[in-house]
């Protein structure tokens, strides 16, 4: 791996394609791949990375609860919810 790529790489915050990249130099299984195959591996493999750091940002922002159940669904507001029908989508059951 050429030391300037990697700088380069890092500069304009692909970590995710370096990463990638990294990773097919050390495999023999990737050599057999055309260009445009494993170029097209790299692009991925930085989309997926950027994509769960944007979730991983907003559910951090969002402050969920993480103690939610079903049980604390409150069935008295006039949502039109069925109890019997929630509760059996819960449990995969029709």
């Amino acid at each position: 791996m050429n030391p300037s790529t990697v700088e380069q790489l890092k500069a304009l915050r692909l970590s995710g394609m370096l990463e990638a990249w990294s990773e097919q130099a050390t495999t023999p299984t990737y050599h057999d791949l055309s260009f445009d195959e494993r170029f097209s591996l790299l692009v991925e493999r930085e989309h997926h990375r950027r994509a769960q750091q944007r979730l991983q940002r907003r559910l951090k922002q969002a402050q969920l609860s993480t103690t939610a159940s079903v049980s604390d669904i409150d069935f008295s507001v006039p949502w039109g919810l069925v109890k019997s029908k929630v509760r059996a989508m819960f449990i995969c059951g029709v």
